[in-house]
């Protein structure tokens, strides 16, 4: 077959020899990355939070109640140890 054999015009035809000042490859964009708010907290809150001083943050973590209570640990491990979980309706 003459498009198997390199040098024929068929060949070069096919597979796109020759045309490189016509068609060249369109460049590509660089995806840019943007911030969006996330629904019920303002963009600036979040950056405010997040341009804290670490002291600060661990300190309003220390605040926090840690754990759960007991009563949801015992159910928590309850539903562990079930092979099957529940739907929720």
């Amino acid at each position: 077959d003459p498009w198997q054999i390199n040098g024929t015009v068929l060949y070069r035809r096919k597979h796109n020899k020759g045309r490189l000042e016509e068609i060249q490859k369109k460049r590509t964009r660089l995806a840019v990355r943007f911030q969006r708010a996330i629904p019920g907290a303002f963009l600036a809150d979040i950056e405010a939070k997040r341009n804290q001083k670490p002291e600060v943050r661990k300190a309003q973590g220390a605040k926090r109640p840690s754990g759960l209570p007991r009563k949801q640990k015992r159910l928590s491990k309850f539903l562990k140890q079930q092979q099957w979980l529940p739907r929720r309706q």
